[in-house]
């Protein structure tokens, strides 16, 4: 897979085996970059994701986490795309006729309390699965005791429910260790999912080991 911001004068051929990194000669192009990836409404614009020469929206293809403590394994994308899968689950004959015994009794109740009131109201008495879903307030509910097992835990929702092949993680590896980096490439070993972190050339968090000169700054790439 390719990735490319509109600023470089050539892409990044990224891996799904490791963690792709990427370090910025100065703070306000890290900036920009970042800005650019998280904005829905402007990323397609600057970025390029290409896979077996087939081009792919940004926004779908790719997840940007600023802030990895306060991710969200519940956020409306996500809990949409599972009720998706649900509702899809709940087509068959038997779970059908089981919808249609319920929406019969839940009509047959309200019609007995509408009863009471002397004005005119209407309500839509077909069950649907998706509004159920979201009326019982149906989520995740995991256990992340650490930061780790939260990306691992989001990864697997990710992978499962969505679209998402990148992942684009600021400051990836300040905020884990050098054994959880180690244990987070180990997990997303054959997932066919791509991590990119980016920090800025005055952070040592990672060594250089390939660097691309750009027409206005040096941009390192380590892979």
């Amino acid at each position: 897979m390719e990735f490319k911001f509109k600023n470089w004068n050539t892409g990044i051929e990224l891996t799904s085996d490791n963690i792709n990194s990427i370090k910025f000669d100065n703070k306000k192009d890290f900036y920009e970059f970042i800005s650019y990836a998280s904005n829905e409404k402007e990323a397609d614009e600057w970025f390029n994701v290409y896979e077996d020469n087939k081009s792919h929206n940004f926004v779908s293809i790719c997840k940007v986490l600023v802030d990895l403590f306060n991710v969200d394994l519940n956020d409306k994308k996500i809990i949409n795309a599972l009720y998706k899968v649900i509702t899809k689950d709940s087509l068959d004959q038997e779970t059908t006729n089981q919808i249609s015994t319920i929406n019969t009794e839940i009509s047959n109740l309200i019609d007995g309390k509408l009863q009471n009131y002397n004005f005119p109201i209407i309500y839509d008495s077909n069950l649907d699965i998706a509004a159920f879903l979201k009326m019982c307030d149906v989520q995740f509910n995991f256990d992340n005791k650490d930061l780790l097992t939260k990306m691992t835990n989001y990864i697997d929702i990710l992978l499962e429910f969505t679209s998402y092949k990148v992942l684009l993680i600021p400051h990836l590896y300040q905020l884990l260790d050098e054994n959880q980096i180690k244990e987070l490439i180990s997990y997303i070993a054959n997932k066919n999912l791509y991590i990119i972190s980016c920090i800025t050339k005055d952070n040592n968090a990672i060594p250089n080991k390939k660097i691309i000169d750009e027409q206005k700054d040096e941009i390192d790439i380590i892979i």
